[in-house]
C-alpha cells in the first residue's frame, strides 16, 4: 500500500516537473517571437526609411550622411521597448501554475 503511494506521488511530482518545464519553455518562446518579429520588421523597414530620409535631406543645402549607426540605435530601442512589454508577461507564463490558468479557461 505504501509503494502504491510513493509510486503515485512520484508519477505526479514528474508529471508536474515536465508541465512546469514545458510552461517556462512556452513563456520564453512567446518572448524570443516577440523579439525576432522586431528584428524582422526593422531589416524589412530600414531600407525604405534609408530611402526616403536620405531623399527628404537632399532638399537641404547643408545636410548630414545617414550612417547605419542610426538605424542600428533605433533598433536597439525598439527591442529594448518590445522586451520590456513582453518580458512580464513571459516571464508570468513561465512562473505560473499551470493548473490554475487551465482551470480558469
Amino acid at each position: 500500500m505504501l509503494r502504491n503511494y510513493l509510486t503515485t506521488a512520484l508519477r505526479h511530482l514528474l508529471k508536474q516537473r515536465a508541465l512546469r518545464l514545458a510552461q517556462c519553455a512556452l513563456g520564453l518562446a512567446v518572448g524570443m517571437t516577440c523579439c525576432l518579429l522586431v528584428l524582422l520588421a526593422s531589416v524589412l523597414a530600414a531600407p525604405l526609411a534609408w530611402y526616403a530620409m536620405d531623399s527628404w535631406l537632399q532638399l537641404f543645402t547643408y545636410r548630414t550622411q545617414l550612417d547605419a549607426g542610426v538605424f542600428l540605435a533605433a533598433t536597439l530601442v525598439v527591442l529594448l521597448v518590445a522586451w520590456a512589454a513582453a518580458g512580464p508577461l513571459a516571464l508570468r507564463a513561465a512562473r505560473g501554475n499551470a493548473v490554475d490558468s487551465l482551470r480558469h479557461d
